[in-house]
């Protein structure tokens, strides 16, 4: 049992570090209002072009190099993080697959909250998960607070610039313009409720047509400068300082030691269990287990990568919460190395289901996942071996490692692949899916179109009749798309006489 005065001391020294002021911050002035303005309009032309093309990347963009064209950003490594996520979004306007450019999206705007964090200074590959939940938090209030610092460009254009500024008085004109945008989004959604709600209660608020256009553009216009006031106000404030470090007694040698050894003893019996089947081969895994070789080969591929996210998480624990004595380091190794070891496993099964059934997107999304845990527990064993033992670097790591894999899934085209990959194993047989490969969308179709000579005749039929029905005419330049114009160029190709208008493609 630990005594009171050890554990309020165990308490005390929880990573809560210093958080900064968030009420002061450098002032909005004129390139600020002129990022804010460029980063509206980009927004409300990305929104209504159903983001997927050039709108898109040139919104992302707008918001990510924002607080770089203010004269925000001094810190390299966040004009580097900020530089990245404009290089996310720019795969707006070269992929189609939805689920890949929410990966995008949501990678982006996460190395934008990152670089604005970092604008003043700080190293973001030394950061533990307090040092990224401190920010977080701070950049979501940031992002409450940031029409006032949009509404403080008035002030500073009226008096002239200065070094800082706190919030201003609560009684000032700027405060009745922060009141009412932060209440606008609470009426908004209340509103809209009730509206719902009660058909004469929204007969009050019925607008024409051409009033109703204007308000959607007013409300694109301020989600665009909210979310780019919030990323220069960041950018603008004081620069969040290190957490205090968790003291790494939390948990005794002998505790750490007996979860250690009791995963390595489980991970070698299983280890063992695959050496057993692969020698024993048909025979002996059908009189074991009941199932086929292949049944069994095939089985499993979800609960093995779920096995190697849990022990990773202990993993972390242990090298949070424990002093790193010699017998915990070698606790480690041999578990990272017996846990790779299942990571290995679950990719053969996958393989396996590949071989048996054939390639899909969400078998390559969980190949790509696997391939991101063992290299995550690389870098564990490289952290616990003593490689810059200094400096919090594993979660940094692992994360830039995520992102190096997000935008080689974005450079492959993975859905291309699929098809490739089917069309190649399966062409003429029962086992090509084509349902599959025409559900996939504009990345795939060139590949479909080119692998249509190679197809039995009643396939190729089928195909047919799949993409000559699509096309949607001219977007225009901002919903270019090179992954779509790529597609309307290879279904007029394949149906010259189909209604299908090739969209702008030079």
């Amino acid at each position: 049992m630990i005594p009171v005065d050890a554990w309020s001391n165990h308490q005390t020294s929880l990573p809560l570090g210093r958080w900064p002021d968030l009420s002061r911050y450098e002032p909005a002035d004129g390139r600020a209002l002129a990022v804010v303005a460029v980063a509206a309009v980009a927004a409300d032309v990305a929104i209504r072009s159903e983001i997927v093309g050039v709108g898109g990347a040139t919104a992302v963009a707008a918001v990510a190099l924002g607080p770089v064209a203010a004269g925000r950003v001094g810190n390299r490594r966040a004009v580097a993080l900020l530089c990245v996520a404009a290089l996310l979004g720019a795969f707006f306007a070269l992929r189609s697959n939805p689920v890949l450019l929410l990966l995008d999206l949501v990678a982006a705007g996460g190395l934008v909250v990152l670089g604005a964090s970092f604008a003043k200074d700080g190293d973001p590959f030394d950061q533990t998960v307090g040092d990224v939940g401190v920010r977080a938090v701070c950049a979501i209030a940031h992002a409450v607070l940031a029409p006032g610092f949009v509404a403080s460009a008035v002030r500073v254009l009226r008096k002239g610039r200065g070094a800082t500024t706190s919030a201003p008085s609560p009684t000032s004109w700027g405060a009745v313009v922060r009141g009412v945008l932060l209440a606008l989004p609470i009426v908004l959604l209340v509103g809209a409720l009730l509206a719902s709600a009660d058909a004469v209660f929204a007969s009050f608020f019925r607008v024409p047509a051409d009033l109703g256009e204007l308000a959607v553009h007013a409300l694109l216009l301020a989600i665009g400068a909210w979310t780019a006031g919030a990323a220069l106000r960041s950018a603008s404030g004081e620069a969040a300082e290190r957490s205090a470090r968790v003291p790494r007694s939390v948990v005794g040698t002998t505790e750490a030691m007996s979860v250690l050894v009791a995963l390595a003893t489980l991970l070698t019996v299983f280890a063992a269990a695959q050496v057993v089947a692969a020698v024993g081969g048909h025979q002996y895994v059908e009189r074991r287990v009941g199932l086929s070789y292949a049944e069994h080969a095939r089985s499993g591929f979800f609960q093995l990568l779920a096995v190697s996210a849990v022990v990773l998480a202990v993993l972390l624990g242990v090298e949070a919460l424990s002093r790193r004595a010699r017998a915990v380091v070698v606790a480690v190794e041999v578990v990272v190395a017996l846990t790779l070891v299942v990571v290995v496993v679950a990719l053969r099964r996958l393989f396996l289901y590949e071989a048996a059934y054939g390639l899909t997107l969400l078998r390559v999304a969980a190949v790509v996942f696997a391939v991101w845990i063992g290299i995550v527990f690389v870098l564990v064993a490289i952290r616990f071996a003593g490689v810059a033992a200094d400096r919090a670097w594993l979660l940094p790591a692992a994360t830039t490692a995520a992102v190096v894999l997000l935008v080689a899934a974005n450079l492959v085209n993975l859905d291309a692949l699929v098809v490739e990959r089917n069309v190649d194993r399966f062409a003429g047989t029962d086992r090509l899916d084509l349902f599959h490969l025409t559900s996939l969308g504009d990345d795939a179709l060139p590949a479909l179109v080119d692998a249509v000579p190679h197809l039995a005749v009643q396939d190729a039929e089928f195909v047919r009749s799949q993409v000559c029905v699509g096309g949607d005419g001219p977007g225009g330049f901002w919903r270019w798309n090179r992954a779509v114009a790529a597609a309307d160029r290879a279904r007029a190709q394949l149906c010259p006489q189909a209604e299908s208008t090739v969209r702008l493609s030079k």
